[in-house]
C-alpha cells in the first residue's frame, strides 16, 4: 500500500472511531435519559391515580367505621330489639335510625336520628343533658323525616294518628306512638325506636324504605 493511501485509510479509521465514541458517550446517553424521563412520567401518573383511589377508599372506610361503631354502642346499650344490631353496611337502615332516635330521646338530646361524631362521643362518654328534656331540631335529615313520615302513615292507617303526614316528630306523633304501644302491649314510651320499627314492619309485612348514607 502506498504511503498516501495508508494515511487516508488511517484518517478514515480515526474518523469512524471518533464517531462511534461520540455516539456512545452522548447520543446513547441522551436516548437513555429520555427513556428514563418517559418511564418516570408514566410512574408518576400511576402513583397519582393510586393515591386518588386510596383517598376515595379511605373516605368510605371512615363512614363505614363510624356507622359500625355507633351500631356497636347502641347494641351494647340494648337499643336494638333483643340487643341485636342491624345489618352492617354503608347505609343506616330504619331500625338503626330508630335506635339512634330512641337514645337521643332518652338522653334529652336533639332528636334528629343522624349518625355523627358527636353522637358517637355521646355514646362513648355519656350525654351532657338530663334525660327527659326532649328537644327537636330543624336540622333533622331528610332520611329521618322520611322514616317519621312512614311511621305516621302506618299509624294513620291503623287509626292511631290523625295529623298530617309531615315527617315531624313532635306532640301528636308522640301521642300516636303511645297509643300504638299500648294497643300492641309494648312499653309505652312515645319515642321512635328500633323496637317500634320492628313491630310496625311485622304488622304490615313491608320493610321501611328510609335509610341513611
Amino acid at each position: 500500500m502506498e504511503p498516501q493511501q495508508a494515511r487516508l485509510t488511517f484518517a478514515a479509521f480515526l474518523a469512524l472511531s471518533g464517531f462511534i465514541i461520540f455516539n456512545a458517550l452522548f447520543m446513547q446517553k441522551d436516548a437513555g435519559f429520555m427513556l428514563r424521563v418517559s418511564v418516570d412520567r408514566a410512574l408518576l401518573k400511576v402513583d397519582a391515580s393510586d393515591e386518588a383511589t386510596a383517598l376515595g377508599s379511605n373516605h368510605s372506610f371512615v363512614g363505614d367505621k363510624l356507622h359500625t361503631a355507633i351500631r356497636r354502642e347502641l347494641s351494647q346499650l340494648q337499643y336494638f330489639p333483643g340487643s341485636r344490631s342491624s345489618r352492617l353496611d354503608r347505609r343506616l337502615d330504619a331500625m338503626t335510625m330508630g335506635a339512634i332516635m330512641a337514645y337521643q330521646y332518652d338522653r334529652g338530646l336533639p332528636v334528629n336520628g343522624l349518625a355523627s361524631d358527636a353522637l358517637l362521643k355521646s355514646l362513648l362518654f355519656g350525654a351532657t343533658k338530663a334525660a327527659g328534656q326532649l328537644k327537636t331540631t330543624p336540622q333533622m335529615g331528610s332520611e329521618t323525616r322520611q322514616l317519621v313520615a312512614e311511621i305516621q302513615g302506618i299509624l294513620s292507617a291503623k287509626g292511631h294518628y290523625g295529623g298530617k303526614i309531615d315527617g315531624i316528630f313532635k306532640g301528636r306523633t308522640i301521642e300516636a306512638i303511645k297509643r300504638f304501644e299500648r294497643h300492641a302491649g309494648l312499653p309505652v314510651t312515645g319515642r321512635v325506636s328500633g323496637l317500634l320499627v320492628q313491630e310496625l314492619t311485622r304488622l304490615t309485612g313491608v320493610a321501611f324504605s328510609a335509610s341513611q348514607k
